[in-house]
């Protein structure tokens, strides 16, 4: 093929460069399908995060073009810079907060000695965190907000390694621990006195929800992935090693958002007693 005998490397990392500047197409792309398949309402519930994930995305993309419409260290377009990685700062909380608490979620199905509190809790809890480590990374990252234009990328070094590592922490724990609970529930002759309970949460939970968490996993893995590459080229001074890593970000996005598009808006009237936020799904 022409096109793949062109392919030298240097000209494969610039096209994997070019490619990585488009990734927002793909958060148009999960907008549009949740828009098309009507399951863009908002309701109170975690579901309902996957959704504010996408909106917040896309109009972090929206501001991250329109700097680009700019010269390069000028006032408009470091403004729209920064207004872009605000947005994603709320995106991310969203994102982090959702995979913490399906996992939670899950787990908590396996045991009766887990108060519910305890799971928005966590949920809420590690949103916040990534919501804070974001923000401090951006503070250094643009000198405190204080001058337009000004960027300290060595300061900022510091303050994005926590922050990756944290990321990456979430990741491998929510997927070590989703292939766990699965594997209780779906071998439940392993659980010894809780052999009836979970063959019950086999009978019930396993078929409406593998799909769902054969996702997150996918979602949590990329993410591991994406976050274990950008520590090392933290750590080691270079090229990066994935010229791609917002491609595969956008990406896992749009396989976790996939999730949510079998299930109905929020319905108070047939919510279970033990979790106020857990939806109906589409009969």
């Amino acid at each position: 093929m022409p096109f793949l005998d062109e392919l030298t490397p240097s000209n494969a990392v610039l096209f994997m460069q070019s490619l990585d500047g488009v990734a927002g197409v793909v958060s148009i792309t999960s907008l549009c399908t949740i828009i098309f398949l009507n399951s863009w309402r908002i309701s109170f519930n975690y579901r309902s995060l996957l959704r504010l994930m996408v909106y917040t995305d896309c109009v972090a993309w929206v501001f991250d073009f329109l700097s680009l419409t700019y010269l390069p260290d000028t006032c408009p377009g470091w403004t729209f810079q920064v207004l872009s990685n605000v947005v994603w700062c709320i995106k991310d909380t969203f994102k982090f907060t959702y995979i913490v608490w399906r996992t939670i979620y899950t787990f908590s199905a396996t045991r009766q000695d887990i108060d519910p509190i305890w799971v928005h809790i966590g949920s809420m809890g590690a949103g916040i965190v990534s919501f804070v480590l974001y923000a401090v990374f951006m503070a250094f990252y643009y000198s405190g907000f204080r001058q337009c234009t000004a960027v300290d990328e060595e300061s900022a070094q510091i303050p994005l390694l926590v922050l990756y590592v944290y990321w990456l922490m979430v990741d491998v724990v929510c997927t070590l621990s989703i292939i766990w609970t699965v594997y209780r529930i779906a071998y439940p002759k392993t659980m010894g006195q809780h052999k009836s309970q979970m063959q019950h949460l086999r009978n019930s939970l396993m078929k409406s929800i593998t799909r769902e968490l054969k996702r997150l996993v996918i979602t949590a893995g990329l993410g591991s992935f994406i976050c274990g590459a950008k520590l090392y080229e933290i750590f080691h001074s270079g090229p990066p090693i994935l010229n791609i890593k917002n491609t595969l970000f956008t990406l896992s996005q749009h396989v976790l958002v996939l999730s949510v598009l079998r299930w109905v808006p929020f319905d108070e009237a047939e919510v279970s007693s033990r979790e106020n936020f857990e939806l109906v799904e589409r009969s």
